[in-house]
């Protein structure tokens, strides 16, 4: 089932960055979101993207190390970049 789980995940990366060159910011971070989640073991990954699914951001930032801001952008309203260059 975690392998399964991990093939999925796969598919869906895979449907989402060949569908157009071109995304949208949320777009973007679906993609962003499913790549982290790769590199994490499969049922983090999955708990993870339930996360991101149902908008639970801060749960994410408390929860997860090194989460690319990717991830938040165009998905999370309330996002800003922690290190803006003025």
């Amino acid at each position: 089932m975690v392998k399964l789980a991990k093939v999925e995940l796969e598919i869906a990366l895979a449907s989402l960055t060949s569908s157009s060159p071109s995304h949208s910011e949320s777009g973007n971070a679906a993609v962003s979101a499913i790549e982290y989640a790769l590199e994490l073991d499969s049922g983090e990954g999955m708990e993870f993207l339930r996360l991101w699914f149902h908008g639970d951001f801060d749960i994410i930032r408390h929860e997860y190390e090194a989460v690319p801001d990717s991830v938040f952008i165009g998905a999370d309203p309330l996002f800003k970049r922690q290190n803006t260059i003025v």
